[in-house]
């Protein structure tokens, strides 16, 4: 490849890590690494492990593919992980990498980059750290569009689009949603216990892909209750207390706020602190302030929604609770209303809303899996009695939800994704499930490794079109999966 007159000067390691059996060999040195945006071609230098071992790696593109070159299972570090992820599938030996183009114009970058050999996907990920021009070494920041910042994905397969450790760690019992605005995966909740007093708000950004926290957790002195009773933390803001979320936490389009309905029923500690908070409300935090309030009249009574779950209804403009009975808050987001008592599960399971069908689908359940999917059908008005429908779905039967997992819903493919957890072979395993046939089909190239036994925070990203879900936990680091789903290209293991 032809190189520029001028080369800045980039000093880095990369650690080598060449797998046979269990045996590593590790060799740290220096490399130039270039990227040429004019010929698309991504050069590192010849590098040599031990005495006999070179590695020469390039990646030319070639109309609408990468061409490869590169020994593995491999695992080439050049400087430190970061967020631009691409993907290099090995089956078919092309990699997915997002064009870039500088802030001032300049065509020719370097960049820092890290290669992972990815055993379960079959994959190497490619992540890109940050550029440079070539000119004086002067610094330049990159600037990308959303479809090309995000990583192209190979279908039907979780790709890790983001892994790091933070001063916080994902918990079991906490939740998540996607704010369809801004492109962000917002994470709250705690697993408590009188051990955990995270009350913060955690987000993701899928335009940078890295991991922001918006305050800091409430100290448990601070925790109390206000005049009316209503049981509130934070020194220098009103804060809620660290609590359960489970499938609990939502985005509110209308308010442009993650609304809580949860309770803090299991944070055992706090309720010894301050035992006169009595009332527990629904929490509503404006994302444009960053400010938590409570919801509506604080003399109303807030759903008991310890271990239940909450959706919002796009049909109706209304957020709708499930756990001793359906509650509905309604388009002036004031009041809750009892719409029926009616209910047939305990806890640790999902509400997610079918668009398509303007129905409420619930997956698991305590102790689950249990036969049959139950679906409730809302009242034509906020607070009206809507009916609940039990199915016997058709399909892959290993699909029927356990309890703890992750769900979402597509808007357009028009079906759910559920991860059930198959406890003998610590996998997730994908299934589809379509509302409109009551019919499950499992996707076994989109199983993941996982030993986590709670997850509820998996999302839907309408505008990549693209399912994201966090997992970790107190000893592993945070990562990010993004799936995309070509329902042309499932197949079955045993087809």
């Amino acid at each position: 490849m032809k190189k520029p007159a001028t080369l800045m000067s980039w000093i880095c390691v990369i650690l080598l890590l060449i797998q046979t059996g269990n045996v590593y060999a590790e060799l740290a040195l220096q490399s130039n690494t270039v990227y040429d945006i004019k010929t698309a071609t991504l050069d590192i230098p010849n590098v040599q492990i031990g005495n006999n071992f070179y590695c020469s790696i390039s990646l030319k593109r070639d109309e609408q593919r990468w061409n490869f070159r590169l020994q593995d299972p491999l695992r080439v570090c050049i400087g430190k992980p970061s967020t631009v992820t691409a993907f290099y599938d090995l089956p078919t030996r092309t990699l997915s990498l997002p064009e870039v183009v500088s802030k001032n114009g300049q065509e020719q970058k370097r960049f820092v980059a890290e290669m992972i050999y990815l055993p379960a996907l079959d994959g190497i990920q490619l992540v890109l750290e940050r550029a440079w021009t070539l000119e004086e070494g002067q610094q330049s920041k990159l600037v990308y569009s959303r479809e090309k910042q995000f990583p192209e994905l190979p279908a039907n397969r979780w790709v890790l689009i983001s892994e790091s450790l933070q001063n916080w760690f994902r918990q079991g019992h906490a939740g998540a949603t996607f704010d369809t605005k801004r492109n962000k995966i917002y994470v709250f909740g705690s697993d408590t216990h009188s051990q955990n007093w995270d009350n913060a708000i955690h987000e993701f950004d899928l335009t940078t892909l890295e991991w922001i926290t918006h305050y800091a957790p409430a100290p448990e002195e601070s925790y109390r209750a206000d005049e009316s009773g209503n049981a509130i933390a934070g020194t220098d803001r009103l804060l809620p207390w660290a609590m359960h979320t489970f499938d609990n936490i939502i985005y509110d389009p209308k308010l442009d706020a993650v609304i809580v309905t949860a309770r803090p029923n299991h944070n055992y500690k706090a309720h010894e602190i301050a035992p006169e908070a009595v009332i527990h409300p629904t929490w509503i935090y404006d994302l444009k302030t960053r400010q938590w309030s409570i919801l509506g009249d604080r003399e109303q009574t807030y759903p008991d929604n310890f271990g239940g779950a909450t959706a919002y209804d796009s049909a109706r403009d209304a957020i709708v609770t499930y756990r001793k009975g359906i509650f509905e808050l309604g388009p002036n987001r004031m009041q809750w209303q009892l719409a029926t008592e009616e209910r047939h599960h305990e806890i640790h399971y999902n509400l997610e809303y079918d668009s398509n069908m303007k129905a409420f689908v619930v997956f698991g359940d305590f102790h689950g899996p249990k036969e049959g999917v139950w679906v409730y059908y809302p009242g034509p008005r906020v607070g009206t009695s809507g009916r609940w429908q039990q199915y016997s779905p058709e399909g892959d039967k290993e699909c029927h939800a356990n309890e703890a997992l992750p769900v979402a819903y597509s808007t357009f493919l028009g079906k759910f994704l559920l991860m059930p957890r198959d406890h003998q072979n610590n996998l997730r395993i994908a299934c589809l499930y379509d509302a409109s046939t009551h019919y499950f089909q499992r996707i076994p190239s989109a199983d993941l490794v996982t030993e986590q036994k709670m997850n509820y925070m998996m999302v839907y990203d309408p505008s990549h079109q693209v399912f994201l879900m966090v997992t970790g936990n107190w000893k592993t680091p945070i990562k990010v999966w993004a799936l995309k789903i070509d329902e042309t290209k499932i197949y079955r293991h045993d087809s």
